[in-house]
């Protein structure tokens, strides 16, 4: 190489790259270098660039650069300078993603997976179901954890489709790997396909704590919860339905919840039959209850004639892979320090720092009240 002294008096500097013309001259012939080998792994006769040489120049990444598909409309490049249109080629999808999938189509639904075509922002849906508008998100608890998505990220996806007339489903990792059953039952119902019993053909009774719970247990996405009253319904001396009350826990203003209800198959008339027996036996003045985002859309609690009052925060919890899931409840910091841990530490900070934990916000709940009086 050329002295410092030799460049400075070519280039009037002591080292060339100094020298702003030839600088650009460098940067120009790097970053065509780059474009061309971007383009080297398309077929230009489907794909169209949408930014030109000077886009590139002193960028040190080129991935998310803008191409225009003829069949399909815009999609952005992946890394190592790999341009993928989702639809074209479809994109790597997780083992959970296949399953799922597979389940679907053996039940003979026609769906599409990792389209951007759907919703107005080009979000990705996982699998998208044209005919029943329906949608499912397969989550996985590190790449949808805070360290990649924003508090609001899963609550604002579920309030887009709404917006397009889409039931979006967001199943999680841990669920389907350790609910599989139920998972498939939950996705059953909603895609119309499980078997169906009419209320007007089962009987009503009262169950105790251990038949509630280990129903509620094997239906209900969320589990058992403490419930003071718990009602089943019978067809054929087998339960079917369950629905279960309270006290309100978390809005003192009212005074009963609807705490759980489930059914181990499509039962028509099911939920109406059950809160009828509660309201004629019970006589309660005012009762509110929440349906879980990720699964539900609320639309049966209008039916039963609540009002609908809105959608929570995002709840959260924290998760690892060697643990599990571990409930917002058991990571509060007054907990947390009584184990030991730094009380100058906040909980996030003890939970991720420390434990190493993931947090992961969901989508929140509706809520909806109903007065008597």
């Amino acid at each position: 190489f050329p002295s410092h002294d030799t460049q400075k008096k070519l280039y009037g500097h002591e080292h060339s790259m100094q020298n702003g013309d030839i600088k650009l001259k460098v940067l120009i012939k790097s970053a065509t270098q780059r474009m061309d080998s971007i383009n080297s792994k398309l077929e230009f006769t489907n794909f169209i660039p949408l930014f030109d040489i000077s886009d590139l120049i002193g960028l040190d990444t080129y991935n998310k650069m803008p191409y225009w598909c003829n069949t399909h409309g815009l999609f952005y490049s992946c890394s190592n300078y790999k341009i993928i249109c989702n639809e074209c080629t479809p994109v790597h999808i997780s083992t959970q993603h296949k399953e799922i999938l597979n389940f679907i189509e053996n039940l003979g639904i026609e769906c599409v997976t990792n389209t951007r075509s759907v919703l107005k922002s080009t979000m990705e849906l996982d699998i998208f179901i044209p005919d029943l508008n329906v949608a499912i998100e397969i989550n996985g608890m590190y790449w949808h954890s805070t360290e990649y998505k924003e508090r609001l990220y899963h609550q604002n996806k579920m309030l887009e489709c709404k917006e397009h007339g889409i039931h979006l489903i967001q199943i999680w990792e841990d669920e389907w790997n350790t609910k599989q059953d139920l998972v498939k039952f939950r996705l059953m119902n909603v895609l119309k396909c499980s078997s169906t019993v009419y209320a007007r053909k089962c009987k009503i009774k009262e169950i105790n704590k251990k038949e509630c719970d280990d129903f509620i247990n094997t239906y209900h996405i969320q589990g058992s919860s403490a419930s003071s009253i718990r009602i089943g319904l019978y067809y054929e001396n087998e339960l079917y339905a369950v629905m279960t009350f309270g006290k309100s826990r978390f809005d003192k203003t009212v005074q009963y919840e609807l705490i759980r209800y489930c059914s181990k198959s499509t039962v028509v008339g099911g939920a109406s039959k059950l809160l009828k027996y509660f309201e004629k036996k019970y006589k309660p003045v005012s009762l509110i209850s929440y349906a879980d985002a990720c699964w539900s859309t609320g639309d049966l609690y209008i039916k039963l004639g609540f009002t609908y009052n809105g959608l929570t925060e995002p709840g959260y919890f924290y998760y690892k892979s060697s643990t599990g899931r571990i409930s917002r409840h058991q990571c509060q910091k007054k907990k947390l320090v009584n184990q030991g841990y730094d009380e100058n530490l906040s909980e996030y900070q003890i939970c991720t720092t420390v434990l190493k934990y993931n947090k992961i916000f969901d989508c929140g709940n509706f809520k909806f009240t109903k007065y008597y009086i």
